[in-house]
């Protein structure tokens, strides 16, 4: 059964090589997606600091549209009060 031209150690030989070309290709997959993993929380953490400078943004003219809201409230109301009362 066994092929007697070809000597068993060639045969483990080859085996050998295959295994060892499989653990480097095992290898240059898992340092490429720890990269990749690296890379997207890189990313995500840009992302993540873009959302918060801009919500910083946002509120501190928040102070700003509530006086504009109250005025303009303000205005409304005199506004109303002087068509009654006239």
């Amino acid at each position: 059964m066994h092929d007697d031209s070809v000597p068993r150690s060639t045969t483990q030989q080859a085996l050998l090589m295959r295994v060892v070309e499989d653990l480097a290709e095992i290898k240059a997959e898992i340092k490429a997606d720890r990269a990749w993993r690296i890379r997207m929380e890189v990313l995500l953490d840009d992302h993540e600091d873009r959302v918060r400078s801009l919500e910083k943004r946002a509120w501190s003219t928040a102070w700003l549209t509530a006086a504009a809201s109250a005025g303009l409230t303000a205005m409304v109301v005199a506004l109303v009060n002087s068509n009654i009362g006239a």
